[in-house]
C-alpha cells in the first residue's frame, strides 16, 4: 500500500532536493568563506577574493541542479534548476541584512561604484542560471528528460514567438510592479519573500492569459527586474543612501540583494509557471468534456 500520493511524493521529492542544496551552498560557503563576513555582507562583488565565490557557486549550482534533478526530475524535467535556486538561498541568509551590504560597500568601494558591482553581480549569476536552464531545456528537446505532465501538456501545443514575447513582457511588468509595492523595509525576511511572491504571482498570471510551454524563458523576468533596479540605482543614486534607508518610486527594485533576485527570483517563477501549465490542463480537461 502507497502512504503517499503523487501529489505528496511530488513534494516530498522537491523538498529533498531542496535541503540538499541548501545544505551544499551553505556548507561550502563555510568552508570558502562566501561572504567573507556572515551577517554583514551578501554581495559577492564588495570585498575580495571577487573570482572565487563566483567559481564555488557554479561548481554548487552544477551539482545541485544535476542532483536535484536526479532526485526531482521524475516530477518536472526542471525541477533540479528549481532545487538549485532555491539552494542558492543559503548565501543569502548567510550574508545577512541588505542593509549591512550597503553600509559596508559605501565603506569598501564608495557610493559610486553599489549598485553598478551589484548590476554586474547579478548579470553573472543570471547567466549560470541560464546555462543551468539552457542545459536542461536541450537534455528535454533530445528526449533524455521527460516526465509524465510535461509529455502530456506539451502534445500539439504550439507557441508562436510573438505569444511568448507577450507573456514574458507581462510577466516582467507585473512582476516589476509587485517588487515595488512589496518589498518596503531592507529586512532580509521582507525583501526575500517580496522576490519570490512577485515572481511566482507574475509568472502564474502572465503564463495563465497568454499560455507558453515548458521551454518558455519564464525564469529570467525576475532577473531583469532586478537588474533594472539595480541600473537605475546607479544612474540616479538613490536618497538615504548613507543610511541604506531608501526611500521613492523605484526603492523597491533596489532594496534586495542580487543573490536575492538569483535564488528567490527563478524559484518562484519556475512555481508559478507550473501551476499556469496545470491550471491551463485542467481548463482543456474541463473544455474537453464539456464539448
Amino acid at each position: 500500500m502507497n502512504l503517499l500520493n503523487s501529489y505528496q511524493r511530488a513534494r516530498l521529492l522537491l523538498l529533498i532536493g531542496s535541503v540538499f542544496s541548501f545544505i551544499a551552498f551553505w556548507y561550502s560557503a563555510r568552508v570558502f568563506h562566501i561572504p567573507p563576513y556572515p551577517g554583514y555582507q551578501s554581495a559577492l562583488l564588495v570585498h575580495s577574493p571577487y573570482v572565487l565565490p563566483f567559481l564555488i557557486i557554479a561548481i554548487v549550482l552544477a551539482v545541485s541542479v544535476a542532483i536535484g534533478t536526479a532526485v526531482a526530475g521524475i516530477v518536472r524535467f526542471n525541477a533540479g534548476l528549481l532545487t538549485a535556486s532555491l539552494g542558492l538561498a543559503a548565501l543569502s541568509f548567510r550574508g545577512g541584512e541588505p542593509r549591512h551590504t550597503v553600509l559596508t560597500a559605501l565603506s569598501l568601494i564608495g557610493p559610486g561604484q553599489i549598485f553598478l558591482r551589484f548590476f554586474v553581480e547579478l548579470l553573472i549569476l543570471s547567466i549560470f542560471v541560464g546555462i543551468a536552464w539552457y542545459i536542461l531545456r536541450r537534455l528535454y528537446t533530445s528526449g533524455k528528460l521527460r516526465d509524465r505532465e510535461t509529455s502530456i501538456m506539451d502534445e500539439g501545443e504550439s507557441v508562436t514567438p510573438s505569444a511568448e514575447f507577450s507573456s514574458l513582457a507581462v510577466q516582467f511588468i507585473f512582476t516589476a510592479l509587485l517588487v515595488m509595492l512589496i518589498a518596503q523595509s531592507e529586512a532580509k525576511q521582507q525583501v526575500m519573500g517580496a522576490i519570490f511572491i512577485a515572481s511566482w504571482a507574475g509568472s502564474a498570471f502572465a503564463h495563465t492569459f497568454i499560455p507558453t510551454g515548458p521551454r518558455s524563458w519564464y525564469w529570467l523576468p525576475p532577473l531583469l527586474v532586478g537588474l533594472l533596479g539595480f541600473l537605475l540605482a546607479w544612474v540616479f543614486p538613490p536618497s538615504g543612501l548613507f543610511t541604506a534607508d531608501f526611500r521613492g518610486s523605484f526603492a523597491g527594485l533596489y532594496r534586495p540583494m542580487p543573490l536575492d533576485y538569483a535564488s528567490m527570483g527563478p524559484a518562484g517563477a519556475i512555481i508559478g509557471h507550473w501551476m499556469s501549465r496545470r491550471w491551463q490542463r485542467d481548463r482543456n480537461a474541463a473544455q474537453t468534456t464539456t464539448a
